[in-house]
């Protein structure tokens, strides 16, 4: 019953922003964070394809605002939320090509070091064939832009990107030997 009660909610909310073109941003995003409570509320740990299916529409919805306010400091948020929820769903290739707009399209978004290093670990474990040139792109663009990173997290990049031509269970592997 409750799926039902959110589904119902998700329609009503997706047919409202279609019929008012003329809703004001504020509005639309008022709009959004109800459909978001709604969504996170109706979680009950076990993923349905009920689950999947919001899961996809609030990834799409995400995607959405940002297009609607690309020069809005929020559009780099919302991108990210599409990011890391089409990476939860096992999407990676869509959630890095948004993770690759968000570097390339805003610079200084505020959580753009989480980004760099989810994007470069998702090339690195999950994208086929790996994308070294990437991985290693946003490993050192990462290692660049946050100097007072923590050394052990930074330890860990430099190592990885040493031993960047070893997949990742390669690279435990190697971890692990040398322990």
């Amino acid at each position: 019953m409750k799926k039902l009660v959110v589904f119902l909610f998700v329609a009503a909310a997706f047919t409202s922003c279609s019929e008012n073109k003329k809703q004001t941003k504020e509005e639309i995003v008022s709009d959004f964070k109800t459909y978001e409570d709604s969504l996170f509320n109706s979680q009950d740990g076990i993923a349905t394809k009920e689950d999947m299916k919001s899961e996809m529409q609030y990834a799409e919805r995400c995607l959405a605002m940002a297009h609607k306010f690309p020069k809005d400091e929020a559009a780099a948020k919302y991108m990210d939320k599409a990011h890391m929820t089409f990476a939860g769903m096992g999407l990676y290739g869509r959630s890095v090509m948004i993770a690759d707009s968000i570097i390339t399209f805003y610079p200084r978004y505020k959580n753009r070091a989480m980004v760099l290093e989810s994007a470069a670990s998702t090339y690195d474990m999950f994208i086929l064939p790996r994308n070294k040139a990437k991985i290693k792109e946003y490993y050192e663009l990462l290692l660049n832009e946050n100097p007072k990173m923590p050394k052990e997290q930074r330890d860990q990049l430099e190592f990885r990107l040493e031993n960047i031509d070893l997949t990742y269970k390669e690279m435990i592997g190697l971890q692990q030997t040398n322990q």
